[in-house]
């Protein structure tokens, strides 16, 4: 790839996605910087946990190209398995940890099943550094999925999501649920450790608190395309109803301290 793609992490061009008649991408492009927390908005229907799970190849697109750190994840089978599988972390809304599975063991199941020839003990304390590091408190490793908090539960999935050391991570409405002081931290910890860790967020929110917090880039969906993509400053000036109304409403004015 040319030197002027090399920073990026994510490029889609003329993305299509269909649902019976229902087009919900028609020729969709976006770019994602290398190092950038990117939000992810858009109206209900404007297909941002479809664009997601394109990327993520859990579904075909009828058209487009989709280029991930420098591999065509479309088209290139070996290549995308190889990245996605083990150069991106994935957190879905609901979290989808194992609920039979302790923390602890649901960090552990991506290590094992990519490095199965790593001794169990370096797997354990692998695990419990990621547990560390998602900022939940001593004990937690041990407890079940059940017995946390929501706020929790999140850490947890972000703990495993972290497993594999990935530069890319992928999630969808991590703060939805939370209570404003929850969601607030899970923004603070999510900031440090991209920081810290050099990584590309791709995160899909409706809360405007996060995208004010640490988003560096917001780009938003409806139309079945890219509406805008920029800073807040940038998009907030884009003369599109639903643009104006979701930047600038009441909510949009009190996440911005105006």
């Amino acid at each position: 790839m040319s030197e002027a793609t090399d920073d990026i992490a994510i490029r889609i061009r003329g993305l299509v996605n269909r649902f019976g008649t229902q087009t919900v991408h028609d020729g969709l492009d976006l770019d994602v910087r290398r190092g950038e927390i990117m939000g992810i908005v858009g109206g209900s229907g404007s297909g941002k946990s479809v664009l997601m799970r394109t990327i993520l190849r859990l579904r075909p697109p009828q058209a487009g190209s989709i280029h991930v750190l420098g591999v065509d994840v479309l088209g290139d089978q070996a290549g995308a398995h190889r990245i996605l599988e083990t150069r991106t972390g994935v957190l879905f809304q609901d979290g989808a940890l194992f609920s039979s599975l302790t923390v602890e063991e649901n960090v552990q199941v991506p290590l094992k099943e990519h490095y199965p020839e790593l001794p169990r003990e370096l797997i354990e304390d692998l695990a419990r550094v990621k547990i560390r590091l998602a900022g939940l408190p001593e004990g937690s490793g041990a407890k079940y999925p059940a017995q946390l908090s929501g706020g929790m539960r999140k850490r947890a999935a972000l703990a495993r999501a972290l497993a594999l050391d990935p530069e890319l991570l992928f999630l969808d409405e991590p703060t939805a649920g939370l209570d404003p002081i929850s969601a607030a931290a899970f923004d603070e910890l999510l900031r440090m450790l991209q920081q810290s860790l050099g990584l590309t967020v791709f995160l899909i929110t409706h809360d405007l608190d996060t995208l004010y917090a640490i988003c560096d880039r917001v780009a938003v969906l409806g139309d079945g395309r890219t509406l805008a993509v920029g800073t807040l400053s940038e998009v907030g000036r884009v003369d599109h109803p639903w643009v104006q109304d979701y930047f600038h409403g009441p909510r949009g004015r009190a996440a911005a301290g105006a």
